[in-house]
């Protein structure tokens, strides 16, 4: 923890997990599934698994994982937030991927 308490002493960012679930629609997983080979290029390995869901009963689905080979340097987090865009992702579902703090995803977004 930083001296404030709020975030990582070697990259400011926040201390979270990175590894928690993540929610958003099959239309992006099955998107990102499909552009599977231009995410590689970025070094994020994409891989379909099964999930397990708490509902009135355990249920299983069918889910994506992202996996990074190393941190994302900030011009490759641009180049993949563009990418994403392009591929139709919608915005919010680009914030829920949670690749990066949500004000660096919006200034990515904006400034287009």
């Amino acid at each position: 923890m930083d001296a404030r308490g709020v975030g990582c002493v070697l990259c400011g960012g926040s201390p979270g997990v990175r590894t928690e679930q993540v929610h958003v629609s099959f239309a992006t997983n099955a998107n990102l599934l499909a552009s599977a080979v231009q995410l590689a290029g970025f070094g994020v390995t994409v891989k379909q698994v099964t999930c397990f869901r708490k509902v009135v009963g355990a249920t299983e689905e069918p889910g994506v994982v992202l996996d990074f080979s190393e941190p994302l340097e900030p011009h490759i987090l641009l180049e993949l937030v563009k990418l994403l865009d392009y591929l139709g992702i919608p915005k919010l579902e680009i914030f829920r991927l949670r690749l990066a703090e949500p004000e660096q995803i919006e200034a990515i977004i904006t400034t287009g």
